[in-house]
């Protein structure tokens, strides 16, 4: 049986997090280094970097997934200044953790810009053998104007709040634009001796990146553009994936070798808010052994657990980074955070007998249910109330209402959730019983939405939406529902968009306005031209503020102690 074990290695002061999959025994033919693609493009990305280490490690292959510095969970910002020295420094420190296992044979596979990133990585080290470049950029320069052109596209010139350059979901500093700009192929990559080049069908070969050609074996980016031409949560498993493990599979030696176990550490002191020190644990949740990381700071906690939810294919570093973000802030200001995978998504398993990567799957209500019981066991909480929070986006906005719902958490804060969408448990001809505010709607809407240019999706997405819910609108409203929740000492925060909000009102005769109080512990804001998933960054920091105030007025944080501690349960381990 194949091994995959979380890990932070790297530097002591900002270490790096990562994955490494070992083959059954950890008999292993190689190691291989997977190097993402950046920003947006990783996001979408994740999943198929996930699919295809578990496949490397079933044919006898090691794989290492890794964020760099100041991205995913490792430590650090994009902020910070020689972002892109240390990005390029995180693949010779997961090299290093290679090395370190006892491997042989080494090999780099990047993605996009991560293609680009290992080949200048291979031309610094002897050590690696071989070379997966998987519809690589052919610079830096490149990158940076292609996605400033898909933003700008999509948003206009952006309301800027900082003086970086905005791309779609992050802001790049002048500094990172600059060293972009300077990073091309190297001029030789002398010790690679075979090269893997998956170019998409509809752009040019990028050339073979120092490697010479007669080395260089050229292959087809099989669906790249359904991976990474559309919103992500629409996105589908490149074929690719199998051409790479296959590939892999024949040209490396076919003698396996002992290695050792990863050592790596599963908790780490990184900085959150400036002076504010926090502290970061790898977890596994319930008898699945979902993925979490828990974020806590330096003083005793003063309110309730906050659990962050997966929403669409996302993993739980959040839309955009966003729950990392908050997660070390608000643990700093005395709320401690639980940031999950919910099951088959991100790094956590599917249930048994489940699919994996399957949105809004029934089980969602399961894993939530298994979180808050675990960290519950460790608060001094009132009767009948569950110590959690539960924070969601989208899809993960539904299940944070929902499953608050059922399981009476103390808070929940939905942004832009969307209550009308096809249950994928509808096929077999019943709905979950537990699914209270989802409003259900014809899986073919869905697959229309697939074959639609992505400018158009979105909009058409939303109108649809809401113009298939005035058709089946039911008598019991999500307003109702949110009274309910507020009458049994639920706190509910919604921020939405107009067209969220009046999908929210929908068949009752609450009026759309910037603020509105549904009952005494259940209000709406209401932002006019919100983006649906927080992708212009003044966006983010609006709805990031109004959080912090909500959850420091009704639970304290750096004013004062809350209701009740939250501590962490006994059997909270990695």
């Amino acid at each position: 049986m194949t091994t995959a074990t979380p890990i932070f290695f790297g530097p002591a002061d900002r270490p790096l997090f990562g994955w490494v999959h070992q083959p059954e025994g950890r008999m292993s033919r190689g190691t291989a280094v997977l190097c993402p693609p950046l920003h947006r493009e990783y996001i979408s990305a994740h999943y198929s970097l996930r699919v295809l280490a578990e496949q490397l490690a079933e044919r006898d292959i090691t794989a290492i997934r890794f964020d760099y510095a100041g991205t995913g969970d490792s430590a650090g910002s994009g902020a910070d200044p020689g972002h892109m020295e240390a990005s390029e420094a995180s693949i010779d420190h997961a090299l290093r953790l290679a090395e370190d296992l006892g491997t042989t044979e080494l090999v780099l596979v990047g993605m996009r810009m991560g293609a680009l990133l290992a080949a200048r990585a291979a031309a610094r080290s002897p050590r690696v053998s071989a070379l997966v470049l998987w519809d690589p950029c052919a610079s830096g320069r490149e990158f940076v104007r292609e996605q400033i052109a898909l933003f700008r596209l999509t948003y206009g010139k952006a309301k800027t709040v900082h003086d970086g350059t905005e791309v779609a979901g992050f802001v790049l500093t002048a500094e990172t634009v600059e060293h972009l700009g300077t990073l091309v192929a190297p001029d030789a990559n002398p010790t690679v001796e075979r090269a893997l080049l998956l170019t998409r069908p509809d752009r040019s070969r990028a050339g073979s990146f120092g490697v010479e050609e007669s080395r260089v074996e050229d292959a087809v980016a099989e669906g790249q553009a359904e991976l990474m031409d559309i919103e992500p949560f629409l996105s589908t498993l490149p074929a690719s994936i199998g051409t790479i493990a296959g590939w892999l599979e024949r040209v490396l030696p076919h003698e396996r070798r002992a290695q050792k176990a990863p050592d790596g550490r599963d908790e780490v002191v990184l900085e959150g808010a400036p002076g504010a020190p926090v502290t970061e644990r790898l977890v596994h949740i319930g008898a699945d052994r979902l993925f979490g990381v828990v974020t806590t700071g330096a003083a005793d906690p003063v309110g309730p657990w906050i659990v962050f939810l997966t929403s669409g294919n996302e993993s739980h570093v959040g839309p955009n980074r966003m729950w990392v973000d908050l997660a070390r802030r608000w643990a700093g200001l005395g709320l401690p955070c639980l940031r999950l995978d919910l099951s088959g998504m991100g790094d956590s398993p599917p249930r048994p007998g489940r699919p994996g990567h399957v949105e809004r799957a029934p089980e969602a209500f399961q894993d939530v249910q298994d979180a808050v019981e675990q960290l519950a066991r460790g608060a001094a909480a009132p009767p009948q109330v569950a110590p959690v929070v539960l924070v969601g986006l989208c899809s993960g906005a539904y299940q944070a209402l929902d499953s608050a719902i059922d399981l009476r958490t103390q808070g929940a804060i939905a942004i832009n959730p969307v209550l009308r969408f096809p249950p994928p448990e509808a096929g077999a001809g019943r709905v979950d019983p537990r699914r209270t505010l989802c409003r259900p709607i014809d899986e073919s809407l869905r697959s229309a939405y697939r074959r639609l240019p992505n400018w158009k999706l979105v909009h058409l997405a939303r109108q649809a939406y809401i113009a298939v819910g005035r058709l089946q609108a039911r008598q019991k409203t999500a307003v109702r529902s949110l009274r309910e929740m507020s009458a049994h000492g639920t706190d509910v925060l919604c921020i939405c968009g107009r067209l969220e909000a009046d999908a929210l009102f929908e068949g009752s005769n609450v009026p759309t306005q910037p603020r509105v109080e549904l009952a005494p512990r259940a209000h709406v804001e209401v932002i006019e031209g919100l983006d649906h998933g927080l992708i212009p960054e003044h966006h983010r920091r609006q709805v990031a503020d109004l959080m912090t105030r909500h959850l420091v007025s009704h639970y304290g944080g750096e004013q004062g102690p809350g209701p009740f501690v939250a501590e962490a349960p006994a059997d909270l381990v990695p």
